[in-house]
């Protein structure tokens, strides 16, 4: 638009003296007027109007090119911002989808890592721990997490309960497959072999997923045996005709029984409070407690022979003072039993209570109130037993014998244990009833319960003695565990000290019959032999 305007200055102009020398020589040149010719004047109203018309088209040729553009800017705007929210929401969903896929792999570690521990081996568990966090790291994004997490199930419940497969090879080259199954027994025979290829025939059976019972055949083929000058017709065959060869049909031998039934548990407790510059009070205590239960039992037609070792050691610190002895329990029972009939059997027990170092009562630390054997109690009974079940034992001795020894009466107070002037040993005859239970009250929970009820027939047989012990553990993986325990003791022979708080301090004002608790939450670390 701007040279067109230029052109048609340029054109007036130019045009413009053109027409004044025109009109001069029309008309006289007069000072004080200037003189057109009609033609002209048209033709310059032609050219202003012209140009008038040409800046209205293009005043609306800039206004609907604005219009145009306004309305592009606005749809690229509008796409823009489509674009932004689309940006934004994928960014959400890619978000979401990475903590989504976060969580399920670290569920499926956890959830996954409790049956590494199945496996026998340490390497191969170490192994598959490594596979299980690079599988299922935090990082990583899979189509089919689920049919994956089924998949390293599947693997590690092969690896834990399926196969081992071996292959023997003889001195000729032979082979077989042999495959050892947990809880499963297959038999092979199988030849082996020496240089000269004299053979002797074996079987080989797979007691569990790492044993193998083998035992040579009947049939020994010892060719070394014969002399070299032997001919052929020394040999006589029992069949000539081949159709007339049979197989003889032999029993498999059975593998020795397994009489003894050997196993041990260790577990160590550590239960802590720490306290800084906390407001509301409190002193910081650490307590440690181990126990150890080892059994060995006998089985071998009807009789039964039942051997347990317990022993429990505990020691605690608190605030500004020193180790003290917090437990201590060595406990070995013995029972040899016959089968009766069904579940019931004849049992004849003995047992033996006692503690390995000395006990105080605290505050007093300078004067021991029990040490070994002091004291000591040692169990006699013989009644019968009821075993409906592995997990749970019912006894009842109606001829049962106790005796609480007390072979130190010089540092020990004897009447602590209700011995009378004059003994060291007090004699119990009555009845005892004792029972034992565990089950799994829900997943990763055991239960463990053992109740002792003792009535003594000679003095006041309505006064029950009670032992009753229970242990919850809350297992977290194959070592790591949580203990809730509890210990509940009542003997009416026994007086405990009684103590009352006087100006901030606990003064012995007598001594009773009480009932003795013991409760304990910790973490444990459990180990079996």
């Amino acid at each position: 638009m701007e040279k067109r305007l230029v052109s048609c200055l340029i054109f007036i102009i130019l045009f413009v003296p053109l027409l004044a020398g025109s009109w001069q020589q029309v008309r006289p040149a007069s000072p004080d007027t200037i003189r057109l010719s009609v033609d002209s004047l048209r033709h310059l109203l032609r050219i202003k109007d012209s140009l008038l018309l040409q800046n209205t088209l293009d005043s609306l040729f800039l206004a609907s090119r604005v219009h145009i553009l306004e309305k592009e800017k606005d749809s690229l705007t509008q796409t823009y911002r489509e674009l932004l929210l689309q940006m934004h929401t994928d960014s959400v969903n890619r978000n979401r989808a990475a903590r989504t896929a976060m969580e399920f792999n670290r569920d499926a570690r956890w959830s996954l890592r409790d049956s590494i521990y199945l496996i026998d081996k340490d390497s191969l568990r170490r192994s598959i721990g490594r596979l299980l966090d690079e599988v299922f790291d935090d990082s990583t994004r899979t189509r089919s997490p689920e049919r994956l997490r089924f998949s390293m199930f599947q693997l590690m419940n092969h690896l834990a309960n399926d196969s081992i497969y071996l292959k023997f090879l003889n001195a000729r080259q032979d082979t077989i497959p042999f495959v050892l199954k947990k809880g499963k027994m297959d038999s092979v025979a199988f030849f082996v072999m020496n240089s000269r290829l004299d053979s002797a025939k074996i079987f080989m059976r797979s007691l569990n997923k790492n044993t193998v019972y083998i035992w040579v055949g009947d049939d020994l083929m010892l060719t070394q045996l014969l002399k070299r000058t032997a001919s052929p017709e020394m040999i006589r065959p029992h069949h000539k005709e081949l159709d007339q060869i049979t197989i003889q049909k032999k029993k498999v031998p059975q593998y020795p029984p397994q009489l003894w039934d050997l196993g041990s548990e260790f577990n160590l407790l550590v239960s802590q409070v720490a306290f800084s510059h906390w407001a509301k009070g409190g002193n910081s205590s650490i307590a440690f407690t181990s126990d150890i239960k080892t059994r060995a039992n006998f089985k071998k037609g009807h009789i039964r022979w039942y051997n347990t070792f317990q022993y429990t050691q505990g020691i605690q610190k608190q605030e500004l003072q020193t180790f003290r002895k917090s437990q201590d329990r060595i406990e070995i029972k013995s029972s040899f039993n016959h089968k009766a009939f069904q579940n019931y059997e004849y049992s004849l027990g003995v047992g033996i209570l006692t503690q390995t170092f000395k006990g105080y009562a605290y505050p007093n630390d300078s004067i021991p109130v029990s040490k070994f054997m002091a004291p000591g109690i040692f169990t006699l009974n013989l009644g019968m037993e009821y075993r409906p079940e592995k997990n749970l034992k019912l006894k009842f001795s109606p001829a049962a014998s106790k005796f609480t020894a007390v072979l130190d009466t010089v540092m020990i107070n004897k009447k602590r244990y209700g011995l009378k002037p004059g003994q060291r040993i007090r004699p119990e005859l009555g009845a005892q009833f004792y029972g034992e239970y565990k089950t799994v009250l829900f997943k990763n929970v055991n239960m463990f319960t053992q109740l002792t009820l003792f009535s003594n027939y000679m003095y006041h047989p309505e006064k029950i003695d009670v032992d009753w012990r229970m242990i919850l553990d809350l297992k977290v993986n194959k070592y790591l565990t949580t203990r809730i325990k509890t210990h509940l003791i009542y003997d009416d022979d026994i007086l405990l000290p009684l103590y009352e708080v006087q100006d901030g301090r606990k003064v012995k004002v007598g001594e009773g019959k009480r009932i003795q608790f013991l409760e304990s939450l910790a973490v444990g670390f459990k180990f079996y032999l």
